[in-house]
């Protein structure tokens, strides 16, 4: 079975018109309900690597989480919105970032980034018990919500190093240090995915990040939102 990867063109963030191309973005796909049934606790999973503007081109831009909060509302999904910041809290952060009058506007939760648990999975190469955020655990269905940018470690950050941050506190920044042979960080990567289980990824391309990432790069127009549930077809597209 080949896997499906949707890319549709975005040309601004404007609310409206976003909304509407992330729905025909996830139309191919069989539309949010595929993945999001009535009463089922969402989490959502934006990039939120720290303070920066959403001009930066660092961080999900608040419209691309605010579309994916009304698609999984209207499936009758109760949303929560999780990640755990390289630097600052995560109510700083999703102040700083617009994430936070998002959140807000839409009646949907902010998640706790200090409640964390241990998870252990048989199939993992590096991390075969991992400490990651308890919001993993308590809910039924999680949605990346990754930016395109470029990285100095990994060359490319996208839907699948997007669940690096379900990882709490400065153990990233640890992994990051031991864990310097690329090949080996992307084990971790996969070791990650393989427990938080991911089942869909919607990426922010509408302007990504190139340069000296996941942070000091410039802003690069692009134009597309694009949608898998395999992340690594995701991000090899």
């Amino acid at each position: 079975m080949k896997s499906t990867v949707s890319l549709a063109r975005a040309g601004s963030y404007d609310g409206h018109e976003l909304l509407e191309r992330m729905r025909a973005c996830l139309a191919p796909l069989g539309g949010m309900a595929a993945f999001v049934r009535p009463g089922q606790r969402v989490l959502l999973k934006p990039n939120l690597l720290g303070a920066f503007h959403p001009d930066r081109a660092v961080t999900t831009h608040p419209s691309v989480l605010a579309a994916a909060i009304t698609l999984a509302q209207e499936c009758g999904g109760v949303v929560t919105v999780i990640d755990s910041p390289g630097t600052g809290s995560l109510a700083s952060v999703a102040r700083a970032t617009g994430i936070d009058a998002v959140v807000r506007a839409a009646g949907a939760t902010l998640g706790d980034e200090t409640a964390v648990e241990t998870f252990e999975t048989p199939g993992n190469i590096i991390g075969r018990k991992l400490t990651l955020l308890k919001a993993v655990a308590d809910a039924d269905v999680l949605i990346t919500l990754p930016k395109l940018k470029t990285h100095v470690q990994m060359t490319f950050t996208g839907a699948v190093k997007n669940q690096l941050g379900l990882v709490p506190g400065v153990q990233k920044g640890q992994y990051h240090f031991r864990l310097q042979n690329r090949l080996r960080l992307a084990e971790l990567l996969l070791d990650i995915n393989r427990t938080a289980k991911p089942a869909l990824a919607i990426m922010d391309a509408v302007y990504g990040m190139e340069g000296n990432g996941p942070s000091g790069g410039e802003p690069r127009f692009i134009g597309a939102l694009i949608a898998s549930a395999d992340l690594m077809a995701l991000d090899v597209a």
